[in-house]
């Protein structure tokens, strides 16, 4: 009974000391291999170096006849089991021992055997449950998941820099690799490695290297049904986590996602405004808007926000010192200038500032870079051509803004009080807006009255529940009266 209990305690201690140190297993078959050996040398006493022990094809006294040739038997019965096949016409002692390591290097070898390949399964296995610590460098580090993910690895793959990316999400991670194996073609270039873990967590951080990475992005996590709080909280957490690391190197250039317009304010005290907040409702409600508005916007956006034709990019321009932004402006032959931007260095460190569309009479200093829209960077390569600084002789003709009396909005999701919004910010007059949805009559009442019923001017807003999915309530819609 007390020898099966000590067997069952020194097979605990084992698995504990294995689970907590990968470099246990090892060491203790190295120790195991010396006592075998050791062990294995005692055949020495028995005539191992005796002549009709010598007389054995496997049993040799050319170096010592004593200690070195003892050690050199032992140690490759141990590691070669067909040693012993050659100790044929050695004495029964000495066979003995040949035995005993004979038998004991097998377990050794078949142990370690074992032990490398579970230490290869269970990197592998961290690797899909997304546990593993990384160990890149200048890496782009992206903190949340949504359905925005694979379009910014789709960007990310289209500017051919073949960088390595790193998501640190709390969604499920066989969801995420799931996603990601279905797109991956659209993103060959880039390599993407996907992590289970709390962006609001230091160790988790300190886990996917965040201190060496060259870029980090943050995104609002998918908001689910039944979840009141909002998903800029984690955001704005680890913005703040961010804001105190002790950067090794470079720091990372740092964007954050705020899904909640209300919440960007948050977000830039956290922060005290050194990294970029991006509203994401609010970009998305102003883009549909303005698309809505005026035909052929789309276009424009899809332009701008492509790598294929143009990129918007900061560029440096010596020697415009002085200049006035609208003579600088008319002097480029490929490219448009879109604004100015430079960094400013206080007290909290150094950020970057924009301004897009000066004034024509804004002076150019010496510290400002361009902001253009040209054609992507390898074919700028080469000093950008200017023209000679004349006046433009062509006019702009007067611009009317085009006048929207019903609007027609298919669908429901998140932005819907943001777009009401916008379309209330440009409307001089009355404007008739049917949102039609799957939701019913008393969930849109209850959201206009928390969401959309304050501060509405010009907006009349109705709901119509309709699939609109289907071809016969798009024929019921009368889609052609609208604007």
């Amino acid at each position: 009974m007390a020898l099966r209990f000590g067997f069952k305690r020194l097979r605990y201690f084992f698995v504990v000391f294995s689970t907590n140190n990968g470099f246990f297993p090892y060491l203790l078959l190295v120790g195991l291999m010396v006592v075998v050996v050791v062990v294995g040398m005692g055949a020495y006493f028995f005539g191992l170096m005796a002549p009709e022990s010598i007389r054995a094809e496997g049993i040799e006294n050319s170096l010592d006849a004593g200690l070195i040739d003892t050690f050199w038997w032992s140690f490759k019965h141990v590691l070669d089991p067909g040693a012993f096949a050659k100790d044929y016409l050695a004495p029964g002692s000495v066979l003995a021992f040949g035995v005993f390591t004979t038998i004991a290097g097998l377990v050794i070898t078949g142990a370690l055997i074992g032990f490398i390949i579970n230490f290869i399964q269970s990197g592998m296995d961290e690797l899909k449950r997304g546990s593993t610590v990384i160990h890149e460098m200048n890496h782009v580090l992206i903190l949340g998941w949504n359905r925005k993910v694979v379009s910014i690895l789709r960007f990310f793959s289209e500017l051919r820099t073949h960088q390595p990316i790193v998501i640190l999400t709390n969604a499920d991670i066989d969801d995420v690799n799931e996603e990601i194996r279905q797109e991956r073609r659209s993103f060959r270039n880039v390599r993407v490695v996907p992590q289970h873990g709390s962006p609001t967590v230091a160790a988790e951080l300190k886990r996917v290297n965040v201190a060496n990475s060259a870029s980090v992005v943050l995104l609002a996590e998918e908001q689910t049904s039944g979840r009141d709080q909002s998903p800029d909280i984690s955001t704005i957490k680890s913005l703040m986590l961010l804001d105190n690391i002790a950067w090794e190197g470079k720091k990372p250039n740092i964007v954050a996602e705020i899904a909640e317009k209300d919440n960007a304010r948050v977000a830039n005290i956290a922060v005290s405004a050194r990294a970029p907040i991006v509203s994401s409702t609010e970009f998305v409600s102003k883009t549909l808007v303005q698309c809505a508005r005026h035909t052929g916007y789309s276009s424009v956006y899809s332009q701008l926000f492509s790598f294929d034709k143009n990129e918007i990019l900061i560029h440096r321009v010596e020697g415009l010192s002085g200049e006035l932004f609208g003579n600088v402006a008319r002097r480029f032959e490929n490219a448009i200038l879109l604004g100015v931007s430079w960094v400013q260095s206080g007290a909290g460190g150094e950020r970057r500032v924009a301004v897009l569309n000066p004034e024509p009479d804004y002076d150019l200093g010496e510290d400002d870079e361009l902001i253009l829209l040209a054609e992507p960077r390898k074919q700028l390569s080469a000093p950008l051509e200017m023209m000679d600084d004349e006046e433009s002789g062509a006019s702009i003709g007067h611009f009317e803004n085009p006048k929207i009396q019903r609007l027609l909005i298919l669908g429901w999701n998140e932005n819907i009080g943001q777009i009401v919004e916008e379309i209330d910010g440009h409307a001089n007059e009355p404007v008739d807006v049917v949102i039609t949805s799957g939701q019913t009559s008393e969930f849109f009442n209850e959201y206009k009255d928390r969401h959309i019923a304050d501060g509405i001017r010009n907006v009349r807003l109705t709901h119509r529940q309709e699939d609109t999915a289907t071809e016969l309530a798009l024929r019921r819609l009368e889609v052609q009266k609208y604007d």
